[in-house]
């Protein structure tokens, strides 16, 4: 008799649990973590805690066994359970993004205080190569001649007695101009002493003659040493005679001769010079240092045009492209 009864409670639970299986997925996905109490094969209800549901099937079917079994509980999040080494790997990628930024921001200050300062050198590098390779230049002057305010001239003109240093005449009936005893093109020399108040005659007869080989042509005319306008003045038919009689010293004809390089032209020559030794000097590093595959010649040319484009660039958005 005890075994039929055991038998028909083993049946019971069985189809009681095979009920269960059937619901799980909907009753995991409705009621996550709470428990459930199935009778003759059917969902009875769902409680809190066991517990309760154990006193409410008592209550309702009398003494057991009862199938009473828990839901699973919902599933933890992923961040939940993230394993701590992927934080720790992305806390020292963000630390190593700090630092490459920062570092950038460093050598980018260091290289723009740098180029600054080279900027204002390359045109002079650009006149000793070009003297070291014996094809001196010169500069164009329409852009870079000084200009003399009013006050200025007037100044130098009262100076010299309102009279030209060559010939001595007066300016009362012609234009006089300001004029460099050594060329601005050679000297750059803007000082008082390398200045003088000459007629517009005088001056383009004097063109881009020292003052001294100027002096010395025209000899014959006004003392080569005399440092003060002639007095009385000297008819400009005397000079036109010497002019016609003689000419400009080697001096005078090899400075006319000299090619005309512009400042941008030069910046842009040493830019590109440069450019070119980053290049060169980027390859030879990453040799040494045992890099050896084929694309080698990408990163090193990447290099010297920025560091040849950038200087150049530089000097664009500074305006001393044509200072």
């Amino acid at each position: 008799m005890q075994s039929n009864e055991d038998t028909a409670i083993r049946a019971a639970q069985d189809q009681n649990a095979a009920a269960f299986e059937e619901q799980r997925a909907d009753l995991e996905l409705e009621s996550p973590g709470l428990w459930a109490l199935f009778h003759n094969g059917r969902l009875v209800n769902t409680y809190d805690t066991q517990q309760f549901a154990i006193e409410s099937a008592e209550r309702r079917f009398g003494p057991g066994p009862h199938f009473v079994t828990q839901i699973a509980e919902e599933p933890e999040a992923a961040l939940d359970t993230e394993d701590p080494a992927d934080e720790e790997k992305r806390s020292f990628a963000r630390l190593a993004l700090r630092f490459a930024w920062n570092t950038c921001t460093f050598i980018g200050a260091v290289a723009l205080w740098l180029a600054d300062h080279i900027i204002d050198l390359m045109p002079m590098a650009f006149d000793v190569w070009q003297r070291i390779k014996g094809t001196p230049t010169r500069e164009r002057q329409d852009k870079n001649r000084p200009r003399f305010s009013k006050k200025e001239r007037e100044n130098y003109l009262h100076s010299q007695g309102k009279r030209c240093m060559y010939c001595g005449g007066r300016f009362s009936s012609h234009y006089y101009d300001v004029d460099h005893k050594i060329p601005w093109a050679r000297s750059r020399d803007n000082r008082r002493s390398n200045l003088q108040v000459l007629c517009t005659p005088c001056n383009r007869r004097k063109g881009d003659q020292y003052d001294d080989d100027f002096r010395k042509r025209y000899a014959s005319v006004f003392p080569s040493r005399r440092k003060t306008p002639p007095n009385p003045p000297i008819p400009q038919r005397k000079f036109d005679a010497v002019t016609r009689a003689t000419n400009r010293t080697r001096r005078a004809h090899a400075g006319s001769g000299m090619p005309v390089v512009t400042r941008q032209q030069k910046i842009l020559g040493v830019s590109f010079f440069l450019g070119i030794f980053s290049f060169g000097l980027s390859l030879v590093v990453l040799q040494e240092l045992g890099v050896t595959w084929d694309g080698m010649g990408i990163p090193t040319a990447v290099v010297g045009l920025f560091v040849g484009g950038g200087l150049y660039l530089r000097a664009w958005l500074t305006g001393r492209l044509y200072s």
